[in-house]
């Protein structure tokens, strides 16, 4: 849902022809999706958290990097509302990034049930490093 929110606001929210790429004023003012999108995003970060910790115990050097990022990123997009510019477009730009996440969370799955060497395991890590690559380099 975070990526086709950040989706839309990049590119259908300014107008004819106008995106955050070619438009000075749609990459400065925020709008009402942008808003949507952070608070989407830091709403799952905060609830993900809470689950993995408090529910699933995870104490594991993957688990620990999961609860960094969630923290990390909740703060930094409750940071970049307060201050309400050109910043909260570009959070929701840094949102689209997000686009390999259903892969992160299918390795952690794989490898949580000892799957780590499985033949899905190895698919998914083929399908994260595409949408990886498209999303978080390309992009």
């Amino acid at each position: 849902m975070a990526v086709v929110l950040s989706t839309l606001a990049m590119f259908y929210v300014c107008g004819e022809g106008n995106t955050v790429f070619n438009s000075d004023e749609c990459l400065s003012t925020p709008r009402n999706i942008h808003i949507w999108t952070l608070l989407h995003t830091t709403g799952y970060f905060i609830t993900d958290f809470f689950v993995q910790y408090f529910l699933v115990q995870g104490r594991a050097a993957i688990d620990y990097q999961t609860y960094a990022h969630h923290i990390i990123g909740a703060v930094t997009f409750y940071q970049t509302l307060y201050f309400m510019n050109y910043m909260v477009v570009f959070g929701v730009m840094l949102v689209f990034q997000e686009i390999s996440t259903t892969y992160v969370a299918l390795r952690w799955l794989l490898y949580k049930h000892d799957m780590g060497r499985s033949q899905a395991y190895f698919l998914n890590a083929f399908f994260m490093f595409v949408f990886f690559m498209v999303g978080r380099l390309w992009y």
